[in-house]
């Protein structure tokens, strides 16, 4: 928990990971620039701080045994109550 994303920009991941936000995303024909964004978020703490931070905060507020439980009861109660993610 609390680490940062790297992923390429394909399919559910462009969705899913918002580039320095709560992840780093790369472009998908461009292999070198793995290495270079990798080497470049190891390097800036402070972006790879708050991106931690980020993904810590989502996962608390989506993911915990807690959050789940109360979607699916919220669910349960109101149908037309979406699902937080």
């Amino acid at each position: 928990c609390g680490k940062a994303i790297v992923a390429s920009d394909i399919g559910t991941l462009k969705n899913l990971v918002k580039d320095k936000v709560n992840g780093i995303l790369v472009d998908e024909d461009k292999v070198g620039e793995l290495s270079n964004k990798t080497y470049n978020l190891i390097r800036n703490r402070k972006l790879l701080k708050k991106i931690g931070e980020v993904n810590i905060n989502e996962i608390n507020k989506f993911y915990t045994w807690d959050a789940v439980n109360k979607n699916i009861l919220r669910r349960a109660y109101n149908e037309d109550a979406p699902m937080a993610m």
